[in-house]
């Protein structure tokens, strides 16, 4: 998911600051890291990503605040694109306090848009459970009144016997009586 993308890739742009501190990474790395997460940023405030976690209470404030921090890192390391040579230790630290700060942003966001899926799962297993519970009442309320109506036409079954039995013998007494007669 577009979060998951978002959060490593502050990651490896803090890891890139950290080789950059080494003097394992030229500015130009580290311009391109950075254009990669400005990038995801771009792509996490767009579209279905940005409609399914804006409706997660407290997630937009937390995208705004890691969108601010990628704008001053964007501020900080504007001098880098001209002068290569600009890229020293006070720049890379002011640029992992930032990305620091950034990573328990985004790391925020995944717990809560985490915990956001779960309460859904939860409910929708909770309706889910219900549902099952109604068509069972239904199921058994069927076989209850189908058993009811089956003991209505047997009882009705066998009144009807008794009647055409009792017709029966008024016939037979009835025409025992016009023998008679």
């Amino acid at each position: 998911m577009g979060r998951d993308q978002f959060d490593r890739e502050v990651r490896e742009f803090h890891l890139m600051l950290v080789d950059s501190q080494l003097g394992h990474m030229s500015s130009e790395d580290l311009l391109l890291r950075f254009e990669i997460l400005f990038s995801r940023k771009t792509l996490f405030q767009q579209g279905e990503i940005n409609l399914a976690v804006s409706k997660i209470e407290g997630v937009n404030a937390l995208v705004e605040q890691a969108a601010a921090v990628i704008h001053d890192i964007d501020h900080l390391i504007e001098p880098l694109w001209d002068d290569a040579s600009a890229l020293n230790n006070e720049l890379i630290r002011q640029a992992m306090d930032h990305t620091v700060q950034l990573q328990q942003i985004t790391g925020t966001i995944l717990i809560e848009t985490n915990a956001s899926v779960a309460r859904l799962l939860t409910l929708e297993r909770e309706k889910m459970t219900q549902l099952y519970g109604l068509a069972l009442i239904i199921l058994l309320s069927l076989m209850l009144s189908g058993g009811l109506l089956v003991r209505a036409l047997l009882i009705e079954g066998k009144v009807s016997i008794r009647k055409a039995h009792a017709v029966e013998v008024k016939s037979r007494e009835l025409k025992e009586t016009a023998k008679r007669a």
